[in-house]
């Protein structure tokens, strides 16, 4: 339980920071699909440290490079899949008119890839190796 309730305070902040950044960028260039990407990216590396250090910090073999790579490949995942959503469901609803409709897509993209991010994260990226560890159960 204390990994979800640190898994949701820290995604909230990566939140927040994704969708402000995207916003921005969003303002800027008015690129949704490159807002996307930058705004998650900088989010991921914050993400990455944080959930690191709080949320799967114990009992963590792996090295950090390790999860490193791991977080790489399902921060692309997730960001394919987010960038694919928000372009298709733009596209199907004429945003391209309206940058503003892009911010609630992203929104409801991101709350959509949460919980699969979660399960990814500690099933794979921070998967914790019991038997190596001495450690029984989550």
């Amino acid at each position: 339980m204390r990994q979800v309730v640190a898994y949701g305070a820290i995604g909230g902040l990566q939140f927040l920071l994704d969708n402000l950044m995207y916003m921005s960028i969003l303002a800027v260039l008015g690129w949704p699909l490159v807002g996307n990407v930058g705004s998650r990216a900088t989010a991921a590396v914050i993400g990455f440290w944080l959930n690191s250090r709080f949320t799967f910090s114990a009992g963590v073999p792996q090295s950090w490079r390790v999860r490193a790579y791991k977080y790489a490949g399902v921060w692309l995942l997730m960001t394919l899949l987010s960038s694919g959503l928000i372009a298709g469901i733009g596209w199907t609803l004429g945003a391209s008119q309206r940058l503003e409709m892009y911010v609630v897509i992203k929104f409801g993209v991101e709350v959509l890839l949460f919980i699969m991010t979660f399960v990814l994260m500690k099933g794979w990226v921070f998967k914790q190796n019991h038997e190596k560890s001495g450690r029984k159960g989550v």
